[in-house]
């Protein structure tokens, strides 16, 4: 089986337990971190295949070439929006996003 390895950003102990309990099949492994994703703090996610943001980190395009640099794949929003993701640059920073479902996935070029 394989484990996708995920960096969850800006999470609280009530993040975590559910989390936890949503992937307990051991198809997920979480990386939590209590600060925000941002272009600065990119490089904790390295080793992740995929990313989980919150509605105050920024998903920039800094931060998109950042995380495609370090072979991150996949960020997953938990919020409603995603006006804290550069949708209008995602041609520079290699990014496709289906917004309907709230993941969006890198692709390196």
């Amino acid at each position: 089986m394989t484990t996708l390895q995920t960096a969850v950003f800006d999470t609280k102990r009530y993040d975590r337990e559910s989390l936890q309990r949503a992937a307990s099949n051991g198809e997920v492994e979480w990386r939590f971190m209590d600060w925000r994703l941002s272009a600065e703090t990119a490089a904790s996610a390295q080793g992740a295949c995929a990313v989980c943001i919150f509605v105050n980190d920024r998903a920039d395009r800094p931060c998109l070439k950042a995380l495609g640099s370090l072979g991150v794949k996949h960020i997953a929003l938990r919020c409603a929006g995603y006006n804290n993701v550069d949708i209008a640059g995602q041609h520079r920073a290699w990014i496709f996003s289906d917004a309907r479902s709230g993941l969006f996935a890198l692709r390196g070029g």
